[in-house]
């Protein structure tokens, strides 16, 4: 991104039960709600790579500036939700930088607080996140993402963000002690 600002709004929407909405960057001021958000995620346990962990405020604030040196290296973008000034949900599209090779690639992940789900946040997110991955990261041909099967919620949501199914990783994770597959999906932009 050629000039990043920390907080700069890039939508605002009604949701689904009339409240106000925000998507913007996230800044450092947001480091203790996000921390409550990740360890509320972690504990909760859903359909995500957390698992319980817990994470302290300096552990968050050392993920965001990552986050802000690839946002200003044109590797990455990551947006949060607010709804009525509470943190509703992160998106966020990272260059796959595992070698020259896959550069072109983006690796996309979306999460929202319980409280917010159903309620169209997540749609909104990803394409505002989508969007903004198409315009800052050079490059960007592809946007990947693996989701877990049981999550069908999701899967429906990536079909109509228009990703579309390339495999199936069979007991491609553990998840509560189970080993459950995940499906593999791509968006080319």
């Amino acid at each position: 991104m050629k000039t990043f600002t920390p907080g700069i709004i890039v939508h605002e929407f009604i949701t689904k039960n009339g409240r106000q909405a925000t998507i913007r960057y996230p800044q450092l001021s947001d480091i203790e709600s996000m921390t409550e958000y990740v360890n509320t995620l972690s504990a909760e346990d859903i359909y995500v790579s957390l698992s319980g962990e817990q994470f302290t405020p300096e552990e968050e604030q050392a993920y965001l500036e990552d986050q802000f040196h690839k946002i200003e290296d044109g590797d990455g973008v990551i947006l949060v939700c607010t709804v009525d000034g509470n943190l509703a949900g992160i998106c966020d599209v990272t260059r796959n930088q595992r070698s020259k090779r896959s550069m072109h690639l983006g690796i996309f992940g979306i999460s929202l607080h319980k409280e917010y789900r159903g309620q169209g946040l997540g749609r909104e997110l990803a394409q505002a996140t989508i969007y903004e991955a198409k315009l800052n990261i050079d490059g960007l041909k592809i946007i990947t993402l693996s989701v877990y099967k049981p999550n069908t919620s999701a899967h429906e949501l990536y079909k109509k963000l228009g990703f579309v199914e390339y495999g199936l990783l069979p007991e491609g994770t553990i998840y509560k002690d189970e080993f459950i597959d995940k499906i593999l999906m791509y968006l080319t932009v």
